[in-house]
């Protein structure tokens, strides 16, 4: 057996039952929020059971871990060359305990030298999914106590007058019960105000709708949030009190002024540190969140890591969809379509069109763009025919991330082509070529390139081929049912039908031509699709050297 060159281990008391952490660990989907450093990563199984012996793949790991012990409801344990982590669970009087060990083997690791703060960031992301399902799970079934029941008895029935007239009368209530029901309510209500810490005159918010609800919930009142706040400082500044998410020490606040739907426009997700003060937070316009990124953004030259969210919001010249604030001095601030909930908000891997990273302690900028429509695709979801294609999900997801990069550059200037595929060369007036290898590194030719136009200054047309995909031998044609794939009405059902990525992408203002398969001596490819670039439609198929075939789509469109 081997020796570990390091072994650390970090535990930490749950209020919550061993069989709810137990069903976090051992559950797929949560690995994302959890596992994994400094980024948390989406575990990829090749079934959806964990168990002894089961191969965990993880995206953006280049090994594979196995499952090496397991004892149900107790103990899991899972290794590949350089690092062996363990979670054992121990139940105790107020719930359970949960002990993480990490033996290291290779200083290779990435994690070789964050041991500790590994073990801590898992520790923390646990508990928080934990308590989130524990709360779920009281609100599903409520008690009724016998005190409760000789409660409501006292209150409502009379000794002499039993109220046995039949099923459909109801108990008599005298004056002596009404007004101990009364004195008793009022006695209940000061004992709730007291202790949630709060006057009880900022029980009635500015608003007037709800405790929950203020019409201080907006960007210029959320501005002036400062770190060394505690709850109460906070929520008597907001006039509302705050609801707790069942996700540890983490509060939302709503605005009073709402949408169309009735829904606030604004809400405030705050986290506090274990003496009440505030740790982070994030707000979320809720109409913004549900728009696209907006053209009238041209450059983010000007951005700097010291500037504040509002700087942000003035030399963007628009408010974002949202943004979250940490006390470290990192903030991240959401431009387009954003999908955040209470359990999401503050996660590493949230992101929108545009994500703009700012950090006022060590003064460093970034920004990303992402596809609205992208999505990710483990490898029990991938198609069959997408695994001759790709060997594996990183593989699969590399190439995706490559495809999906063409719809994101039209109308991008050449700074932020740059951003996202590295230097071009220049081959002739407002045009140039981008080579990429491929992320894992295991190629030795570059196997992404694209050859995009500028007009006025910005990208007009993007011609993108994946260099393996086009070389490959691969029928196309024998794999895929045609008369289902004549029946697709959208970017979408061609992918559910094809089950593989384009070899070949042409792309303007206005459509898009997506070729399949090798491609042939002539230079055609055997399966062409052409869509509409805005609404993601089919316009026509092309098979070979067939004339294009009309859909109903497109017949539609044209009429």
């Amino acid at each position: 057996m081997r020796d570990p060159i390091a072994t650390i281990s970090q535990s930490s008391k749950f209020r919550c039952g061993a069989d709810i952490v137990w069903g976090v660990i051992t559950d797929p989907d949560t690995y994302k929020d959890w596992y994994g450093w400094p980024e948390h990563a989406s575990l990829i199984s090749l079934n959806r059971d964990i168990r002894m012996g089961t191969r965990l793949l993880f995206r953006n790991f280049t090994s594979s871990k196995i499952v090496t012990e397991y004892e149900e409801g107790v103990h899991l344990a899972f290794s590949d060359e350089m690092v062996a982590e363990s979670f054992t669970i121990t139940e105790d009087s107020v719930g359970c305990e949960l002990t993480i060990q990490i033996d290291l083997y290779s200083t290779r690791s990435p994690i070789a030298d964050k041991l500790d703060a590994n073990a801590l960031e898992m520790l923390r992301g646990i508990k928080e999914i934990s308590y989130a399902r524990e709360a779920v799970r009281a609100t599903q079934v409520r008690k009724v106590t016998p005190g409760d029941s000789k409660f409501r008895k006292f209150i409502m029935e009379d000794p002499e007058f039993p109220g046995d007239e039949g099923a459909d009368s109801l108990p008599d209530l005298t004056p002596r019960r009404a007004v101990l029901g009364i004195v008793m309510t009022v006695i209940l209500m000061l004992v709730l105000v007291f202790t949630e810490g709060i006057p009880y005159s900022h029980i009635i918010p500015s608003s007037g709708r709800s405790v929950y609800y203020s019409d201080k919930i907006t960007p210029d009142h959320i501005q002036n949030i400062r770190f060394d706040w505690t709850r109460d400082m906070l929520e008597t500044e907001l006039d509302c009190v705050g609801y707790d998410t069942g996700i540890r020490r983490q509060y939302v606040y709503y605005s009073s002024e709402v949408d169309n739907d009735s829904s606030p426009v604004g809400i405030l997700y705050v986290t506090y540190d274990a003496y009440d003060v505030v740790r982070r937070y994030a707000y979320v316009d809720t109409i913004r969140s549900r728009q696209g990124l907006s053209t009238g953004i041209k450059s983010l030259d000007g951005l700097s890591g010291r500037m504040t969210v509002s700087d942000v919001t003035s030399y963007m010249t628009e408010a974002p969809s949202g943004y979250v604030v940490n006390r470290s001095g990192a903030k991240t601030v959401f431009y387009g379509i954003l999908n955040a909930n209470d359990h999401s908000v503050f996660s590493s891997s949230l992101h929108a069109e545009l994500n703009i990273k700012l950090n006022s302690s060590s003064g460093t900028k970034s920004y990303a763009y992402y596809w609205r429509n992208g999505s990710d695709n483990p490898l029990y979801d991938m198609p069959r025919t997408a695994r001759g294609q790709e060997t594996t999900a990183s593989e699969y997801l590399n190439d995706r991330y490559a495809y999906e990069n063409v719809f994101l550059l039209i109308d991008k200037k050449p700074v932020e082509c740059t951003i996202l595929l590295g230097s071009g060369i220049s081959t002739a007036e407002d045009e140039r070529i981008y080579r990429v290898r491929n992320p894992q590194g295991t190629e030795d030719y570059y196997r992404y390139e694209y050859n995009i136009n500028f007009s006025q200054g910005r990208a007009s047309t993007v011609v993108f081929t994946n260099i393996k995909l086009a070389s490959n031998t691969h029928d196309v044609l024998n794999e895929v049912a045609l008369d289902h794939l004549y029946d697709a009405k959208d970017l979408k059902d061609v992918e559910s039908i094809l089950g593989i990525l384009p070899s070949r992408v042409a792309c303007d203002l206005d459509r898009c031509i997506l070729f399949y398969g090798t491609v042939q001596d002539d230079g055609r490819y055997p399966l062409e699709i052409e869509i509409s670039r805005s609404f993601l439609k089919v316009s026509s198929i092309t098979i070979n050297s067939q004339e294009p075939i009309e859909t109903e789509t497109a017949e539609a469109e044209n009429s």
